[in-house]
């Protein structure tokens, strides 16, 4: 690269051009705008005109700069902002829509817009849930516009999201089940596996286990074990340390880094396997790096190949379920599954209050 650096300048996974981060000098808001050039020197250049005030943005770029600067908004307003994470899926879903609804500037966007955007989602297969949760970004894209001036109205106010499907019981697993499922955890080799092959083969057992007892006995989300790091895991105190790691771009879902109890059988099993391991490294894969995919390691495919073979129905979620349902279902109270889990209590007493154990009050009716 020819020219000076300058701080803000960046480029997204799927953007040709490059874009420029800074803080309006007159208003105080942060802004982003496309330099229209994926040459990084001319985009320099444009940047230090943009904080000059003498760049002129191209008019197609319009809503693709709104979405960028509601997002920045959103993850920096004080209450209840935005996770990184929810800003990745937000900005994928508002391009997507903005893209294929052939939507240029905010004037343009319409109900019927977002319902024939919708319907061809629906057409495309997906899920009744997914089309609820992409029309609400939508909606509250519109409803900041609004708020902010840049809408005379809101063309979205008076559009009802999809209905939520139904759901029927949700699937977890019982206590003496999900010890079946740990115990057959075993190393795949073959009367000709060569050595090399044997060892690799009881690594990723052990790594199994370890994503098992992670989801089960602990209640770690799908991408909180995979970004697990070894200081996590307090073994002398026998504490489980999820963490927020900002040099990692990591965020724990609720922002709030929290405290389990271990196990004691998870304890034992830590012992020997975190043997040796340094605090700093991740616990699985500790040389693979994070990428451009919302997983740092995708493990998805051994551990449901794993529930396949011992005919077990369960997702990587139904682990974090049954850890909380296992807790209440044992009079564990709801308050400290919540705090385990890093969720409201109101969220965990709707979705596990029915689990709590029979207190004998009802027969003071009679």
């Amino acid at each position: 690269m020819s020219g000076k650096r300058i701080k803000g300048l960046y480029k997204y996974n799927d953007s040709k051009n490059w874009w420029f981060r800074y803080t309006d000098p007159i208003t105080g808001k942060r802004k982003a705008v496309s330099l229209g050039t994926d040459d990084e020197s001319t985009a320099v250049q444009r940047a230090q005109a943009t904080l000059g005030g003498n760049l002129i943005v191209a008019k197609a770029d319009e809503i693709d700069r709104e979405v960028d600067e509601y997002l920045i908004d959103a993850q920096e307003r004080e209450g209840n902002p935005m996770s990184p994470d929810s800003a990745k899926t937000a900005r994928y879903v508002l391009k997507s829509f903005v893209k294929e609804s052939k939507v240029r500037c905010p004037s343009e966007i319409s109900e019927q817009k977002l319902v024939l955007w919708i319907r061809g989602l629906r057409a495309g297969g997906k899920s009744q849930q997914t089309l609820r949760m992409y029309a609400a970004y939508v909606k509250t894209f519109t409803r900041a516009l609004h708020a902010s001036g840049k809408l005379r109205f809101d063309p979205l106010a008076k559009y009802n999201l999809p209905a939520e499907k139904a759901t029927g019981r949700r699937n977890w697993i019982r206590k003496h089940v999900v010890r079946q499922i740990i115990g057959a955890v075993k190393p795949k080799v073959g009367p000709h596996s060569k050595p090399a092959g044997i060892e690799k083969a009881k690594r990723e057992a052990e790594d199994l286990k370890f994503i098992l007892y992670s989801g089960f006995h602990a209640g770690l989300r799908r991408k909180e074990i995979s970004m697990a790091k070894v200081f996590w895991f307090d073994l002398d105190h026998g504490l489980i340390h999820a963490q927020n790691m900002p040099d990692e771009e990591f965020t724990l879902k609720d922002r709030d880094n929290r405290t389990i109890d271990m196990t004691d059988e998870f304890k034992v099993f830590l012992a020997e396997y975190l043997k040796a391991r340094k605090p700093e490294d991740f616990v699985l894969r500790p040389q693979k790096s994070k990428g451009t995919w919302k997983y740092r390691y995708d493990f998805s495919r051994m551990v449901e190949g794993h529930f396949r073979n011992v005919g077990v129905k369960c997702s990587l979620h139904d682990m974090r379920r049954s850890f909380a349902s296992n807790l209440v279902s044992s009079g564990v109270s709801i308050y400290t599954v919540a705090k385990w889990l890093g969720d409201r209590v109101d969220v965990v007493e709707k979705s596990y209050g029915y689990l709590a154990p029979n207190t004998g009050e009802i027969n003071k009716v009679a």
